[in-house]
Parts: C-alpha cells; structure tokens; sequence
C-alpha cells in the first residue's frame, strides 16, 4: 500500500516518504499536495483495506467460496444405471469410498432401485425409494443412456421420443427432485455422464445425438440455476467399453484413430467423477476423457 501511495504522488509531482506513507495509512484521511498546490483528500484506510481485499481474493478466492472439499463418505449417492457396464464400476467406486449407493436398475427386477425412466413416474418412484432406503440424495451421477444406431429416414417418432426421454428427459426431472433437498441442505453435486461424440457427431445417431448436446447445455444451464449450494458438473467419455457383437476387427480400428492408440477404461470416468466430487471450485464443467480422439 505504502508504495501505491508513493507511486501515486511522485506522479503528481511530490514523493512521500516510506514512513510517512505507512502512518498514512493508519489514518482515516490523508492530504497529498501536488506541485501545482493542488490538495487531494484520499481515504487511505479505505484504499488500504481495499488493497487487502484484493490481495485476498487473489491468493484465497472470495470470502464466500468455501474450498473443503465434499466428503464422500457417508454421502447418499444415486447412480442410473448403476448396476451394469460403466454405472456399475462407478457405483463400485462411490461404494469403496464411502458412499451409501443407490444403483440404479433399467430393466432387472431385483433391488429396490427398479425404474424405467422414459416415463416420469419412473424418475418419481426411483427417487421416492433413494430417500425411504438410504437418505436424501447428495450425489446424483446421470449415467444411464440408450444408444442406438438408425438411419435418419427410418426414426420413428417413437424411437425420438424414448431417445430424448432417456437421454435427457430423465437427467432433467432426476435433477429437479434433487434440487430442493440439495438446495436447504446446501450441499449437492449433480453428474452428467455425456460422449464426447457431442463434438464431432456420429452418424446414423440424430436422436442420441440431439439428446446428449442437450445434456451438455442442460449441464451449463443448471450449474447456474443451483449455484453457489449445488455443483452441476459432466463427463465426456470417448470410446470407453465396446458394445457386446462389436467385432474385434472394429474395435481395433477405433483404438488406431484414438492418438493414445487404446480405448478407456471404466474406472477412469468413476475417477474423475471422484475429483470432480472432490474438487469444490468446479461447476458448469465438461470434463472430456477420449484419449485425443477429437484431435484427428
């Protein structure tokens, strides 16, 4: 501040001494007199506390931003699609440090956690059990998709319909019946899983397609509504777990057109679901795992 103060006057034509600009900045007011006789009144303690601030915010962030991380442990987490592929290595993760998983099932009638979630009274019912078997829900990680492959003049409109519902319907109204709970506890974290075939586009795919670019506004859209209590956060994998008949030949071929020369791996997007759990300054964030893909 002292040397603010100094650069200050040696402008205006006079040059404070380092003793006399530190015990300005005690005062409530000091005067600085120019060549010119010229008096200037300046609220050094305001300057000074100013100062402060910002030195504050520049080494520690706001006095609002909390930086403890979310602990895991203890935390009701609900995985869609929790049980199978992906969802299960993430629900298994979640699971080993700490968390109280709800995982998800689409389709198998066993647990408590059955739902199909193209219609809105699944999504209901799904988050009614969450909270009756375990708790308020912390977590939500959205990671249950249906991809199919069909040519554009052959979609149906039910087959937009279930794509949508699915893919970005589900996510949505998943999210509003978390929100509130979140929201009064003032704590929450919100996961999307995406593809990062959002960027580059497959084909034969426009109603995933469409669903899953919708996610990732979604993702953005609702960071913002629910901040600063509830982070809103997603993940783009690249090629991660080949679907079952994909033929070896095909598999090999996607692997060469990804720069690392592989596919990912499972358990990397349950870790980095792990960071962004953990990491308290990230909102609004599409986190892209696909081995450079989209660099080619």
């Amino acid at each position: 501040m002292a040397e603010t103060i100094a650069s200050y006057s040696a402008a205006r034509g006079k040059e404070l001494p380092h003793a006399e600009a530190k015990s300005a900045g005690e005062s409530r007011v000091a005067t600085l007199e120019t060549q010119n006789g010229e008096t200037i009144f300046a609220s050094i303690q305001s300057l000074y506390r100013l100062s402060l601030k910002k030195v504050a915010c520049l080494t520690h962030g706001p006095e609002t931003h909390k930086s403890t991380p979310m602990k895991i442990k203890g935390k009701v987490a609900l995985v869609t699609g929790g049980n199978t592929r992906v969802g299960k290595i993430i629900s298994e993760t979640l699971s080993r440090h700490g968390a109280l998983v709800a995982a998800h099932s689409f389709r198998s009638k066993k647990g408590p956690f059955q739902a199909d979630l193209s219609k809105l009274s699944g999504v209901q019912k799904l988050v009614r059990a969450v909270e009756k078997n375990l708790g308020p829900i912390d977590i939500l990680i959205n990671n249950a998709s249906d991809f199919k492959e069909m040519p554009l003049t052959k979609i149906t409109e039910a087959d937009w319909d279930y794509e949508l519902a699915v893919n970005l319907k589900a996510p949505f109204f998943l999210s509003q019946a978390v929100a509130a709970s979140m929201i009064k506890r003032k704590q929450g974290v919100i996961i999307n899983i995406l593809d990062d075939a959002i960027f580059k586009p497959y084909l034969n795919h426009a109603p995933y397609m469409a669903a899953k670019g919708g996610l990732a506004t979604l993702t953005q859209t609702l960071a913002r509504e629910l901040a600063p209590h509830v982070r809103v956060n997603a993940i783009a994998p690249g090629p991660t777990l080949p679907e079952k008949g994909l033929s070896k030949k095909r598999i090999k071929n996607i692997a060469q057109r990804i720069p690392l020369g592989t596919w990912g791996n499972p358990q990397e997007v349950a870790n980095a679901i792990i960071f962004l759990l953990e990491t308290n300054f990230a909102t609004g964030t599409i986190l892209t795992l696909n081995g450079g893909r989209l660099l080619i």
